[in-house]
């Protein structure tokens, strides 16, 4: 066969043949098989007759029809074949991105465009158009199964530009033909839309475009976008019209033009689903969204909503609802405004359809539906729809529903005798529950508070939960869950609202019968069938959300309330409580070990969560706790081993309840369930030593802005760590990348809490040596550090290191795995100025990176106090490191007392103090460093005890310094300026505040605590009393002074070491403070409001025999010191005595009075007061509450006389 060498008889034969060919495989596709030989005749056919001019286009249509059929049974077969003809359109070039694709460059039309242009547009006739759309129509499915859908996105492409956007301006010989090429066309879309997007993580090598991904952007942003809003905008008046014209119901232009708008719309709702949300509004959604150019004209939503008026379809007007659904999700206008005055007339025939009892159910399904979603997206419409208005004066309520409005409809339709019959499928009936769902969501008070009214509400609304399930029929069944969720809803949401005592009493009389039934019992022992059961074959829905999943969530909210709020509305026992822990653990138990699915990985999440919420309200109601930790250990190491990566969404609730569960066993301290918490070590330790291998590097870029959100609210206290906010965080989508950290957070805080539980470091060091524990915290937690990430995680962290600093095994593991090595110098990455890669803190007292700094020196101190002289090394390389910011901290005191501030200093204090025990080896490797360091020390009790004896001057710096975050440059010089104003002068005096607040409470305390840490610290810088005061071969020359010779009150706007009437203030502010500790010991003059205070008399004491020692011992160096002249160690004596004794004289009046041995004067004595009193007045006992006085007054005895 050649050109021109066919006579018309044969080609007329082989049509003959190609159509009974074409009946036989549409009667018995089977027999395809039987006919391969003449198929492949086919294909030379095309290929020779597709190249001539002109060619035979029936010839050629009836070809192409036949392979259409062959198609889904041989699809890769019949696409390679048809691709060799070289009839389709195919790509000449590469292309890198959507926009290139779809603009048509490197786009060959083949034969096929060819015989478009040349024969069949001119002509009018299109049956090769016909057999090629129906052709890749029948080649979409079949070739995405097989993974080469992108195959044919040259002719999706080419159909998107060359003929869906144009065909209805071609001339036609048979107009019938127009509507069906755009059906097909729409076919194409449709089928193509609903493929399913490949998945980039199975290994299969595909192009970097999907098919689907070019048809959406081709809709959206070509052409054929504007052909397809076209068809939808044809209007119900002119499918009226063809209807009325072709004088038949079942075929007719008038039936394929519905089919024709049937499909757009399908083809819509689909697009506006998966629209890219990278991408900028599209022409489609403008259209969609704008207002039309001209007035006269009608918007296109009102004309998408008039399509409620046709009859002759309800899946027309059902398909029209379901995009005014998808339009009031996405689209940011208000559907009331484009119906204009045509509102009212849309929600009457509505109404009507929603109530009539012939009307098929899916149309009212997705009128319900529509409704739901404009509760939150639509105020203005569903307020039109809902109609509440104010009662007349003559009714007895404030509120009633106006003459048209959906509520009563709604009533109507939910009744409970109508429930489950054929005027309220069970369909229907989730559909009406979810409406009210999302009434009782969006606090619309006024249609709550009508429905409430109405006395069979609550009864229609609770009759779900009363009845049984249905176990034969899956669709009732899967019905019938989602109504069953939505009630538990609008229960959770009730009892979350509405105080248990003012509960309607409809809904008190359900919530009986409810109790009554054990209905709650039943529900849970459904939900853990529900998650017993195999989940893999389950499809997941774009639109619609699993049954499971939704009855997951609603027993979440339900219980979470219930739990939290404490309600007893349900009547549930602690029997009852154990029973529904013990179901849910069950449940995850049995899903655990075979985590495949998405969809079961987001149910088990669920029902962790739920887990670790009830477990921290109903700890009590648990009837064995040793059971219980053996099932949730069983469950964390069966979603480990099921499971060749973390599934931390899951393991981070099991962690968590684990966590509570540990706490509650120490804190009760319940036994028989020790050996239990020991297993424990290996599967958390297992867990972390892997999440650590799949945690991503942190030098990359932060995490999106919901993870750092999330990160600033879970806060990390030790006893809390994973009960705040983790139930929420557990129900967001899964993403490694941002759990693992958490997932670390947790294992981290569960091990501490093991630690605590067990002493016995035998049995777990070794398993935190061999998963190599240590090391790897140690190294990720330098690394976290190092760029200011995971602030979460290194605090956790740094609290486990703290609790194993505390044991000396485990600090000598710590101390070998590189504490120093890894984290000495990193510590200077925290508290360096603030850049890009960490958060700036902004609240006093929140967990920032300085609080890091300060876990730090914690560390460091517990560590010394532990390992002594084998960790002294590490530790003066610290201080040798961190010296200046240990001096600013001191030092700072003076112009910032912010709450950070002073538990930095505080911390810094107590790291000094320890490493003070060391005094000669500290002189020897770091000289200046001890000297500075001491000399900040020194500054710093002046500071504190200045400030601490005018309480109205710190209480004014105190409430000067809230919020503030650093020094700024010349606030030495305003504090000055500001001490001398006039308006200071009443706050130096040393006066205390008749009604001090609670701030200045706290900010003593601190105070008071730095003093003690200093004292004790500089203690350890002067002679022993009795050593000094005993041993004439002392050396004393090895000692420096501390305390310069001068009694003056302390001032704050002096920078002046300490001398001895610094301690001698300090003295007597203790003595005034333990007054206002024993009320007996206060005068009766005194105010009530000044006997409380929040500083503990074991502090107090503790600083007062520290200041009692540095004055004692500092006055033995000086009466010793052979430089000192005679008469200024006459006046040390002199000026010293008279203060002691005038300490000892109003102690000793105290305890003649009566109160406890202790110092607690009502008042200061006089400074003025004889030496020679003393013999006669302050006698103190040999009790061991006097014999630190006592000494003392022995020493005014005979050294001061």
């Amino acid at each position: 066969m050649g050109a021109g060498m066919v006579c018309e008889a044969n080609v007329s034969h082989v049509q003959q043949i190609s159509k009974l060919l074409q009946a036989l495989l549409k009667s018995d596709i089977t027999t395809v098989d039987q006919f391969a030989d003449i198929i492949e005749t086919l294909y030379l056919v095309i290929h020779r007759f597709s190249v001539l001019s002109p060619p035979p286009v029936d010839l050629l249509a009836n070809c192409l029809e036949v392979l259409a059929c062959v198609a889904p049974i041989h699809p890769q077969k019949v696409w390679h074949n048809i691709q060799q003809t070289g009839l389709l359109p195919y790509w000449t070039e590469n292309f890198a991105d959507l926009a290139e694709a779809t603009s048509g460059s490197g786009l060959n039309a083949g034969s096929y465009g060819g015989i478009l242009a040349g024969c069949e547009c001119p002509l009018g006739r299109y049956p090769v158009t016909l057999a090629v759309l129906e052709l890749v129509g029948q080649l979409v499915k079949p070739l995405s199964s097989h993974k080469k859908d992108h195959e044919l996105m040259a002719c999706v492409v080419f159909i998107t530009r060359e003929v869906f956007p144009v065909y209805h301006k071609w001339r036609y010989y048979d107009f019938s033909r127009r509507e069906i090429i755009g059906q097909r066309c729409l076919e194409i879309f449709h089928k193509t839309l609903n493929v399913t997007e490949p998945d980039p993580t199975d290994g299969t090598k595909r192009a970097t475009i999907s098919l689907r991904q070019v048809c959406v952007y081709s809709l959206l942003f070509t052409e054929a976008g504007r052909a397809l809003l076209d068809i939808v905008a044809t209007g119900g008046d002119v499918i009226e019209r063809a209807m009325t014209e072709q004088g038949s119901n079942e075929e007719g232009q008038g039936t394929d033009l519905i089919q024709l708008v049937r499909l757009a719309f399908s083809v819509l709702n689909r697009l506006l689903l998966l629209r890219p949300s990278n991408q900028p509004n599209s022409p489609v959604e403008q259209s969609l969204s704008s207002q039309p150019a001209s007035r006269t004209q009608r918007h296109l939503v009102a004309v998408i909503a008039e399509y409620i008026y046709h009859r002759h379809d309800p899946r027309l007007p059902t398909l029209a609802t379901l995009l005014l659904k998808r339009l009031a999700m996405i689209s940011p206008m208000s559907i009331l405004a484009c119906l204009g005055n045509h509102a009212e007339s849309v929600r009457d025939i509505y109404l009507a359809r929603l109530q009539a009892y012939s009307e098929e159910p899916r149309v009212k399904v997705v009128m319900l539906e529509l409704l739901a979603i404009s509760v939150d997206t639509q105020p203005g419409l569903i307020e039109m729809f809902l109609n509440v208005q104010p009662a007349d004066k003559d009714q007895n309520k404030d509120l009633t529903v106006g003459r048209a409005s959906c509520l009563e409809s709604v009533l109507e339709l939910i009744m409970e005798k109508k429930q489950r019959g054929p005027h309220c499928p069970p369909e229907l009936l989730r559909a009406a529950l979810e409406f009210i769902h999302a009434l009782w969501w969006g606090r619309r008070e006024t249609a709550m508070a009508v429905l409430r009214e109405k006395p069979s509400f609550w009864t229609s609304v609770c009759s779900p939960v009363l009845r049984q399930l249905p176990t034969d029929q899956q669709d009732v069944l899967s019905a019938d869950l989602r109504s069953v969720a939505y009630v538990l809803k609008i229960m959770a949401l009730e009892f979350y609202t509405v105080p248990g005592n003012k509960l309607d009493k409809n809904l008190q009389k359900q919530l009986e019968r409810i109790s009554k039934d054990k209905k709650i019992l039943y529900w849970s022992k459904v939900l853990k069938d529900r998650l017993c059961r195999d989940h893999r074959e389950d499809d997941e829905d774009l639109n619609t959300e699993n049954p499971d999943i939704q009855l997951m969530s609603a027993w979440n909210s339900l219980l979470s309330v219930y739990a939290a709020h404490k309600c007893s509305e349900l009547g549930l026992s602690d029997r009852d409580k154990s029973v529904i822990l013990s179901d849910l653990l069950e449940g995850i138990q049995s899903q655990a070990s075979a985590i495949g699915e998405a969809l079961q990985l987001k149910l088990v999440s669920r029902a962790a969560s739920l887990y670790l919420t009830l477990l921290k309200h109903w700890k009590g109601c648990v009837q064995d706790w040793s059971l219980t930790v053996a099932a949730l250990d069983k469950s964390l190491t069966l979603s480990c081993s099921g499971s060749e990566v973390l599934l931390p969404s899951v393991q981070i609730g099991l962690l968590g309840a684990l966590t509570l569960a540990v706490q509650h066993i120490r804190q009760q301290k319940i036994q028989g369930v020790y050996p239990k918490l020991t297993a424990l070590f290996p599967v958390v330790c297992s867990i972390l030593q892997q999440s650590t291998y799949q945690l991503s590097s942190p030098n990359d870029k932060q995490p999106p802005a919901g993870t750092s959100q999330r990160d600033r609210q879970v806060k990390l206290e030790l006893q809390t760590v994973c009960t705040c906010l983790l139930e929420e965080l557990l129900l967001t989508d899964d993403n490694s990348s941002q759990w693992l950290p958490i997932l670390q957070t947790v294992c981290i805080c569960l091990l501490e809490e093991l630690l605590l539980t067990d002493d016995n470091s035998s049995q777990w060091l070794p398993i935190l040596q061999e998963h190599s524990i240590l090391t790897s915290l140690l190294a990720s937690t330098e690394a976290w550090m190092k760029v200011k990430q995971g602030l979460q995680y290194v605090r956790a962290a740094m609290l486990l290191f703290i609790t194993l600093s505390k044991i000396p095994q485990t600090a000598e593991a710590l101390a070998v795995s590189g504490l120093t090595h890894r984290l000495c110098l990193t510590f200077t990455f925290v508290y360096r100025a603030h850049d890009d890669t960490g958060p700036v803190p902004q609240k006093p007292g929140s967990n920032t990176w300085s609080s890091i700094y300060q876990l730090g020196l914690a560390l460091y101190a517990s560590m010394l106090s532990s390992l002594r002289y084998s960790f002294l090394p590490d530790a003066l390389n610290f201080v040798g490191v961190h010296q200046e910011r240990i001096q600013q901290s001191l030092e700072g005191m003076k112009l910032n007392l912010q709450i950070d501030n002073l538990s930095e200093a505080h911390q810094s204090c107590s790291f000094l103090l320890e490493l003070s025990h060391f005094p000669r080896e500290w002189q020897l490797q770091l000289p200046q460093v001890l000297s500075n360091l001491k000399g900040s020390c020194l500054l710093l009790t002046q500071t504190c005890t200045s400030l601490l004896i005018r309480p109205r001057l710190l209480k004014h710096l105190l409430e000067k310094h809230t919020g503030v975050e650093t020094t700024k440059p010349g606030a030495e010089d305003q504090l000055s300026m500001s001490l001398t104003s006039r308006r200071l002068q009443h706050q130096t005096s040393t006066d205390d505040v008749e009604h001090p607040s609670e701030q200045l409470l706290q900010g003593q305390y601190r105070l008071v605590q730095i003093v003690g840490l200093v004292l004790a610290t500089l203690r350890q810088f002067t002679p022993d009393l009795c050593e000094i005061m005993l041993d004439q071969s002392l050396d004393i020359t090895e000692y420096q002074p501390v305390l310069q010779v001068g009694f003056n009150t302390p001032a704050v706007d002096q920078d002046v070491p300490p001398n001895f009437g610094t301690m001698l203030s300090c003295v007597n502010l203790c003595v005034r403070m333990l007054m206002k500790i024993d009320p007996r010991a206060a005068s009766p003059s005194r105010s009530p409001g000044q006997t409380q205070g929040p500083i503990p008399r074991s502090l107090l004491m503790f600083v007062l025999e520290n200041a009692l020692h540095l004055i004692l011992s500092q006055c033995m160096l000086y009466l010793r010191e052979p430089g000192m002249s005679t008469r200024d160690k006459q006046y040390l004596k002199r000026e010293l005595a008279a203060e002691l004794n005038s300490f000892l004289l109003s102690l000793h009046r105290y305890i003649r009075r009566g109160g406890p041995a202790s110092p607690s004067s009502s008042q200061i004595g006089s400074p003025s007061s004889g030496l020679s009193k003393s013999s006669s007045h302050t006698s103190f006992t040999a009790a061991q509450d006097q014999v630190y006085f006592k000494l003392v007054s022995d020493f005014m005895k005979n050294i001061l006389r």
